[in-house]
């Protein structure tokens, strides 16, 4: 999964901190982040050149991230992109923080509100409502029975494939199929991951 986080870069040193904190809970997650807080010279040349403009950035990734204590006319440009593309949106902000009306109306509307939603976190809560969120996209895009979107290359052996064309010779399988059928059973099954899910 890929998401940009956005922050305002004239946040107080604290508010910075947060930021690249919540960052880090995303790495950790194993999610791909893209933001304006970090520095380009770190990016490959075909990250710098899908971030040359933020249209072209906002239709490649999963979602968009905001913190929006600090509001700024940036996160709003991104938020109307991000909404015209259809990509899951989450705008948080510190609990008892001024909300813009026009943000709210978003969050009610019947075609904006299945990708736009505004959370109010504290220190104590920040986390779970990021990895909520990311849960959320997850099991919607599972349930949504969309074609897999992540492309992964796996070298076999000849007898590997030997067996894959025969375990799935007459199915409706193919052989990525088969592999990705495989993958969800053992995932489901896997009792230490299904308990780090849970405590995430």
């Amino acid at each position: 999964m890929k998401l940009y986080f956005f922050g305002n870069p004239h946040s107080t040193p604290q508010m910075q901190k947060r930021f690249f904190h919540i960052i880090e809970i995303f790495e950790k997650m194993g999610i791909l982040v893209f933001s304006n807080l970090k520095k380009r010279e770190l990016f490959t040349q075909e990250v710098q050149k899908m971030m040359e403009s933020e249209e072209s950035m906002i239709e490649k990734i999963d979602a968009l991230i905001i913190e929006g204590s600090n509001q700024s006319f940036e996160s709003a440009h991104l938020i109307a992109l991000a909404l015209a593309h259809k990509k899951q949106t989450l705008y948080a902000v510190e609990k008892n923080k001024y909300i813009d009306k026009n943000l709210l109306k978003l969050q009610e509307d019947g075609k904006t509100k299945r990708f736009f939603r505004i959370e109010f976190y504290t220190d104590d809560t920040l986390e779970k409502i990021l990895k909520d969120f990311i849960n959320v996209i997850e099991v919607g895009v599972e349930s949504s029975h969309l074609k897999p979107t992540i492309k992964f290359t796996l070298r076999v052996t000849s007898r590997l494939e030997r067996y894959l064309k025969w375990k799935t010779h007459n199915s409706k399988y193919s052989k990525a199929d088969y592999i990705r059928d495989k993958l969800e059973a053992q995932m489901k099954e896997d009792e230490e991951y299904n308990k780090f899910i849970k405590e995430e």
